[in-house]
């Protein structure tokens, strides 16, 4: 039997930390709803998320959304190279070398980019803030 998860995506030292949440549905509200949940439970907030459909085990995925970045901006392979800062010359090549046109900009919870493909999207979110009120 099939079960959809929502898979959110956090900042690691050395690669990203990945938190699958099984969900009823593909639904993005719920999702972003969730991520301001792990947002206060973790202490940092994921910088993405996507859906994927998993059978009978966490290791046969198949069906796979693309991204939903929450929050960031968007900048096209042109606008960096116009920008021209000499410190965009290895990323420029790389996008150039990937067939990369258009990247992500976010920072949840550091300043990082991520290649943005035609099936991702990036989402209006602020991470949740708890106030603690106290001595």
């Amino acid at each position: 039997m099939s079960k959809e998860y929502a898979v959110f995506l956090f900042n690691g030292s050395f690669t990203n930390t990945e938190r699958p949440v099984q969900v009823p549905c593909r639904d993005v509200d719920r999702a972003t709803e969730i991520a301001q949940q792990l947002t206060l439970q973790y202490g940092a907030p994921p910088f993405a998320f996507h859906f994927e459909s998993r059978v009978d085990s966490l290791d046969s995925i198949g069906n796979r959304s693309g991204l939903y970045y929450l929050g960031g901006t968007i900048q096209t392979l042109a606008e960096i190279r116009a920008e021209c800062n000499p410190s965009n010359q290895r990323m420029i090549w790389n996008l150039e070398a990937r067939g990369i046109d258009k990247i992500v900009t976010n920072n949840c919870p550091c300043l990082a980019c991520f290649p943005l493909r035609d099936e991702d999207q990036v989402l209006t979110w602020e991470p949740a803030v708890e106030s603690r009120f106290g001595l």
